[in-house]
């Protein structure tokens, strides 16, 4: 993730003054907000389950300029959902965080497999081709024995293929039997 900070807040407004602030006693003050001072390094937080929790992680950055704010995350799951946000530390500690970021990590081959089985589910394909071709194998198999079954037993099958088969040859004469 490459990360860029805001531009400076604290900006002159058109006519040369800085922006003022509105104190929590209702004074107006100017200089002294937060947005006032720039920031003098960022801290990142990631959220895996929605924004239910947030964890800092290892990229706590003091920029010198927009070049070196550069935050790699790592150690996140395969084809996970991430949410990210940041907060700009001064003096006055850190900030409100940011608009949240979200995004997906890369998928590895399992987590594809795994995706593609959820929405095949979502969409009513509940199987697989190779579960489909063997089900269909086995239903053909045991509906084939079921009618073998039925025709000796019940269509008189075995006693038409006691017929048709002849019995063994006698053994040669003075021979020993095969």
């Amino acid at each position: 993730m490459t990360w860029v900070p805001p531009p400076d807040a604290a900006q002159p407004t058109w006519d040369g003054q800085q922006p003022q602030y509105i104190g929590t006693d209702g004074i107006a003050y100017s200089g002294r907000s937060q947005n006032a001072n720039r920031a003098s390094s960022y801290a990142v937080e990631v959220s895996t389950n929605g924004g239910i929790d947030w964890t800092r992680t290892n990229c706590q950055i003091s920029c010198s300029d927009a070049t070196d704010c550069r935050c790699d995350l790592t150690h996140l799951e395969a084809g996970t959902p991430v949410a990210v946000r940041v907060h700009s530390v001064a003096g006055g500690g850190f900030s409100a965080p940011s608009a949240l970021a979200l995004t997906r990590t890369e998928h590895s081959g399992a987590s594809a497999a795994c995706a593609q089985q959820l929405t095949d589910e979502m969409n009513g394909n509940f199987l697989s081709t190779g579960s489909t071709v063997a089900i269909v194998i086995g239903v053909l198999a045991g509906a084939s024995l079921l009618i073998l079954l039925v025709w000796m037993f019940v269509c008189g099958g075995k006693e038409y293929l006691q017929g048709r088969m002849s019995p063994p040859p006698p053994p040669p004469p003075g021979g020993k039997p095969y």
